[in-house]
């Protein structure tokens, strides 16, 4: 069983097993003992860095299509190392995230020891792959770094493969009010990214109704089959999404690639989207319909 601190339905989490524990809850839809409360719903603050050994199991994605987490998960600075995830569709440390919050994790490589290499991989054979989250809806996401290496097939970002946010008012609500409410700030991801079908972004595959705040991508992007849309360093495909104080310094090869842009690959409903701030400096090959910031 989990550590339970002294806060109702808030647990610790301290071993690379408490993540499998944690994962095999979820996905089974398991209720706390005693309760009707589900542990997808409760609090989860890990207390250290965690490392996965060579000879453990692959962990299995925290949340998935049809028992998603609903939880919040604060990381609190530390890092989570050499992981390694694989699936079909919704793969990340979190599969699938719904009305969730999940903040201050390091992926991959410890800040605190920059010498050693301890990034991951995260493969995704179908759709909505990322680091992080592969769907990510009404949730609340900040102070993330990623330098696992990332590859999926459609809907694949560095972080997180699809999010979906709670509507343009909000968004705009969260500017006006400065809440982190539906902003997704200061995310960073040095992770290759790497997709066989479109969307493919270097933070996100693709971002709808959310604003992307202090975001830098340095991870390479790259398509590894022909005939692909939307690719982008910050994001496959954006719809009502804006950016701000974000950056792209990453090379982008999307060969026999279509709609590439250095910030994003293709933006839906142009006059919803406000890009300020941001810029792009990596290196763009693509076959046609680029763009330095924006490819429409």
């Amino acid at each position: 069983a989990f550590e339970q601190s002294k806060e109702d339905f808030t647990f610790y989490i301290r071993t690379y097993a408490d993540l499998q524990r944690l994962s095999k809850a979820v996905n089974s839809n398991e209720a706390i003992f005693g309760t009707t409360k589900l542990y997808a719903d409760a609090s989860y603050i890990v207390v250290n860095d965690i490392l996965k050994d060579d000879d453990e199991d692959p962990l299995t994605p925290i949340g998935n299509e049809t028992y998603p987490f609903t939880g919040k998960f604060d990381g609190q600075g530390f890092a989570i190392s050499n992981l390694e995830i694989s699936g079909v569709d919704y793969v990340g440390l979190f599969g699938k995230t719904l009305n969730a919050t999940v903040q201050n994790v390091h992926i991959g490589d410890n800040p605190n020891t920059p010498e050693i290499e301890e990034g991951g991989t995260i493969t995704g054979a179908g759709n909505f792959t990322g680091s992080l989250i592969g769907y990510a809806q009404n949730t609340m996401v900040s102070n993330i770094t990623n330098s696992a290496n990332v590859s999926g097939k459609s809907y694949t970002g560095g972080v997180i493969g699809y999010v979906m946010g709670y509507g343009l008012d909000k968004v705009q609500e969260n500017l006006n009010t400065g809440e982190p409410q539906n902003c997704y700030y200061n995310i960073t991801n040095s992770g290759s990214v790497t997709a066989s079908a479109s969307n493919l972004g270097g933070i996100y595959g693709m971002a709808q109704h959310i604003t992307i705040k202090k975001t830098l991508n340095t991870g390479s992007v790259s398509n590894t089959s022909s005939d692909i849309y939307n690719v982008g360093g910050l994001a496959g495909i954006l719809h009502r999404t804006s950016i701000y104080e974000s950056a792209n310094t990453a090379n982008i090869k999307a060969d026999k690639a279509y709609y590439v842009g250095g910030l994003a690959g293709e933006v839906i409903l142009y006059s919803t989207n406000v890009i300020e701030n941001s810029f792009n400096s990596g290196n763009i090959t693509a076959t046609t319909n680029v763009g330095g910031l924006i490819e429409t």
